[in-house]
């Protein structure tokens, strides 16, 4: 027997034979794999893994691989220049890899059928889209939190797919928002965040003078604008995207005056307005009106137990969240008892939280 699976291996295929050795190899890494119905490595996510860049030289042989993650590792551009080969990539995740700079992105360039890129967390710039607009095919690009400014959005404009970007976090002024017009599939965008740097926070400038570059762009059904300089007066001007189904208001100055402009948005199916402490009451009496909203984030706002009492008329409403607000717990058990199918994340704030004294250590 021990001859027979000798000989079966001698004459197997040097790329089954690879295959098999970097799966051996995934494996001892704590990662994980997939293969197709021909027994193809098509998947490896290495993620938070303890890996170098001579590992690359491993991943290099999977020439059917499809999806790549290195999320959370130590590789650096030299990690990249291995993978230089694969030419079946359609998707690679490679947010907070600390060590990656612009040369990342070089021997990428050439691979035509990439779909999704996420360099978020990375510390490449601007400069990178001119290897990036080679990309044709892709649909997804993140590169906030990152060292991207303003200038080189205009290389992009070849991204006739790009469905989805993402920015936020990044040291921006603004100049660059006029250019997303030239995106025509863009659905999705994410300017909202915050990026803490040695040199101060570092975030897109976003306020209510400039969102009628975003408002422009009317085909979107996601935006993402938490953590921006944006109110009430900002938020009307966004009446016209009739087609959002999610919402990110997070941590902005949105308040009972910007209500109104909420109930524009029919096609809401999700809406975030977490820490948005002028908001409350009125903000409820507001989207009851969405019929097909299905989560509302109303934590760490004005909340009240009679805002919450109007929520019960949202048709389409599964998941609730108001921790941190003025609601009681005797309203969050009477609406869980007459809204049963609504999950409801409930908890009081800290201030009222009794606290043990004299505990032993």
């Amino acid at each position: 027997m021990f001859v027979f699976l000798f000989l079966c291996a001698l004459t197997a295929p040097a790329a089954e034979l690879a295959h098999t050795d970097v799966a051996r190899w995934i494996d001892s890494v704590s990662g994980t794999y997939e293969r197709d119905a021909q027994g193809h490595i098509i998947a490896v996510d290495l993620s938070s893994s303890w890996i170098s860049d001579d590992d690359m030289e491993l991943i290099a042989r999977l020439d059917h691989l499809e999806r790549l993650n290195l999320a959370y590792t130590w590789i650096s551009d030299l990690g990249m220049d291995r993978l230089e080969p694969l030419r079946n990539v359609r998707e690679i995740d490679l947010r907070y890899c600390d060590y990656l700079t612009d040369g990342a992105v070089i021997p990428m360039k050439n691979w035509s059928k990439l779909e999704v890129l996420n360099l978020e967390g990375t510390d490449v710039t601007s400069r990178s889209f001119e290897h990036i607009a080679n990309l044709e095919n892709l649909r997804v690009l993140h590169v906030g939190h990152s060292r991207v400014e303003d200038e080189g959005f205009e290389n992009l404009a070849s991204l006739s797919k790009l469905e989805e970007i993402g920015f936020g976090g990044d040291k921006m002024s603004g100049r660059a928002l006029p250019l997303l017009k030239m995106l025509p599939s863009l659905k999705r965008v994410v300017i909202g965040g915050l990026q803490r740097t040695d040199s101060g926070l570092w975030t897109v400038d976003l306020t209510d003078f400039n969102l009628d570059r975003i408002a422009e762009l009317t085909q979107l059904t996601d935006l993402d604008l938490h953590d921006s300089k944006i109110g009430d007066r900002g938020l009307e001007r966004l009446e016209g995207l009739q087609q959002l189904e999610r919402l990110d208001l997070s941590g902005t100055e949105i308040g009972a005056s910007g209500a109104p402009a909420l109930a524009k948005f029919q096609n809401l199916q999700s809406l975030r307005l977490f820490g948005c402490s002028e908001a409350g009451d009125q903000v409820a009496s507001t989207v009851r009106s969405l019929a097909k909203l299905q989560a509302l984030d109303l934590a760490k706002t004005a909340l009240t137990d009679k805002g919450l009492a109007q929520l019960g008329a949202l048709p389409a409403l599964r998941n609730l969240y108001v921790s941190e607000t003025q609601v009681s717990p005797e309203a969050v058990a009477a609406f869980r008892k007459a809204n049963p199918n609504v999950h409801v994340s409930w908890a009081e704030p800290a201030y009222k939280i009794e606290r043990y004294k004299n505990v032993a250590p």
